[in-house]
């Protein structure tokens, strides 16, 4: 069953149908189809001697009125409508069955989906990689209650790689358009940005804007732009990107001496104004830089006796080691 069939009937693959005989199916006195109006831009030849012509000429096909059928002529590929049928409400086109195709084409906005948007009939090849990504994609969004029975966690992301114009971005879309999900497409280099926090910005828009169309397919293109291998990094970027850090750190590490130089000036600055308001402000700074002072000098003594501590206790324990010993030691 092609996509065309599929779309008329409201099916997708994989979806349980039934199929009866409909012998009663006459021959057709007159239809009514018309074109899509997306479809036929630029187009200025005549529809039915182009398209509609070599398509029902001897072919005696069934059409139902509501059907969409795609015709592929002149380069191009066009949408029709069968509007009506006499009889109705289906029909088969014989050789003297009358196709009227005069009449506003319809607009694209009243249909529910495009024939043109590319589906698995439309890859050529591929059926290994198309099986797995039907098994690893498809099967989880039409059935996620299968995968929660089972307590198995559905993939959530697939790498396709392969040389430019293999059908990767083709696959993606096929397989979106197939399940009916919605599809984000992101170019890896365009939410790349020189603005700090901007590209994972852009990324997390992304995320949620998928988010609120699930079930959704994101399709990151050219991701080795936003994740390039490390072995391909020029040493030039990585410096680029090394700069930065180093660059903070020597602000923070500035920063942390300034801030050490203006405590002082500023304590000098307060016992100078406690000074000149009498000796008593002059007493109680004193009295506090004493009492710091041993505050430091009880904080040192503390941290002398634990290397102490902890130097004795590893010679003890390990006597027959000196390595352990030396080790301790350093790194006390």
């Amino acid at each position: 069953m092609n996509r065309v069939t599929r779309n008329n009937l409201r099916v997708r693959l994989g979806d349980v149908i039934s199929v009866h005989a409909c012998p009663d199916v006459k021959y057709g006195v007159r239809i009514h189809v018309l074109p899509i109006d997306d479809t036929i831009e630029g187009l200025t030849g005549n529809l039915f001697d182009v398209f509609l012509k070599p398509y029902f000429l001897e072919a005696y096909r069934p059409v139902h009125k509501g059907d969409i059928f795609l015709v592929r002529g002149g380069m191009r590929a066009v949408e029709f409508k069968v509007v009506e049928t006499d009889p109705a409400p289906h029909c088969i086109v014989a050789p003297d069955t009358v196709i009227h195709c005069e009449g506003q084409p319809i607009n694209r906005e009243d249909e529910e989906e495009s024939l043109t948007d590319v589906g698995y009939d439309d890859i050529g090849g591929c059926r290994k990689q198309l099986a797995q990504i039907k098994e690893m994609v498809e099967l989880p969004l039409r059935h996620p209650g299968l995968f929660k029975a089972i307590g198995v966690k559905p993939p959530r992301g697939i790498l396709l790689y392969g040389p430019p114009g293999t059908g990767k971005t083709l696959v993606a879309r096929a397989v979106a358009n197939e399940t009916g999900a919605f599809f984000f497409l992101i170019n890896g280099p365009e939410i790349m940005s020189k603005m700090a926090g901007e590209s994972e910005s852009n990324l997390r828009k992304a995320f949620e804007e998928a988010e609120k169309n699930s079930p959704a397919i994101i399709f990151i293109d050219e991701l080795d732009s936003i994740a390039p291998k490390r072995e391909k990094v020029r040493r030039r970027e990585r410096l680029d990107s090394i700069a930065p850090k180093r660059e903070k750190v020597r602000r923070e590490g500035k920063g942390q001496r300034e801030g050490e130089e203006g405590g002082k000036g500023a304590e000098r600055r307060k016992g100078q104004r406690e000074g000149e308001e009498g000796g008593k402000g002059r007493e109680k700074v004193r009295r506090e830089e004493r009492s710091r002072e041993k505050v430091r000098n009880s904080r040192i003594q503390v941290g002398e006796e634990s290397v102490c501590v902890c130097v004795c206790v590893c010679v003890c324990v390990c006597v027959c080691v000196c390595v352990c010993v030396c080790v301790c030691v350093c790194v006390c």
